[in-house]
């Protein structure tokens, strides 16, 4: 779901990146004209060494205004969102690839650059991906004992 909701808020400046950067899921506006006019586009890729940042102030900005809904409604307490890193986002980004296509480990690959399938298989994660792992081998006996059965 997070990876939705973050398609659908940088949805909007998909237009105004550079092309190479029009799959990319990281997207920020520039903060000023004297800025992107450096860049030729008004907005791009989030910089790596920027995405901490970006996620402490998004952890921050979150956890306050639960705080605010904890206060004023503590019959219905939300939990905080807990300290995470950019890179705890890949195995999530790698298993609903993974489950997407079907189980296609070549396909998820490719979106996360993985250059050995061994790294993505260390990636994809969780009940989902483990049922269509079971159902793959399932029916892939079923077929090895029709064919030696004939």
């Amino acid at each position: 779901r997070l990876i939705e909701m973050l398609l659908e808020m940088t949805a909007p400046l998909v237009t105004h990146v550079p092309p190479d950067e029009r799959e990319c899921l990281l997207l920020i506006r520039y903060p000023s004209r004297s800025y992107y006019r450096r860049h030729e586009y008004p907005a791009g890729l989030i910089a790596s060494d920027s995405l901490p940042g970006f996620i402490n102030r998004f952890i921050r900005r979150t956890n306050r205004r639960i705080e605010r809904w904890n206060d004023a409604h503590p019959e219905r307490l939300k939990p905080l969102v807990p300290k995470f890193s950019a890179s705890q986002l890949r195995g999530s980004v790698a298993t609903e690839h993974y489950v997407a296509s079907g189980g296609n480990l070549s396909a998820a690959g490719a979106v996360l650059n993985h250059a050995s399938l061994v790294t993505t298989d260390r990636y994809v994660e969780g009940p989902a991906a483990r049922k269509l792992e079971q159902e793959t081998i399932a029916r892939l006996q079923k077929l090895m004992v029709a064919w030696v059965c004939g």
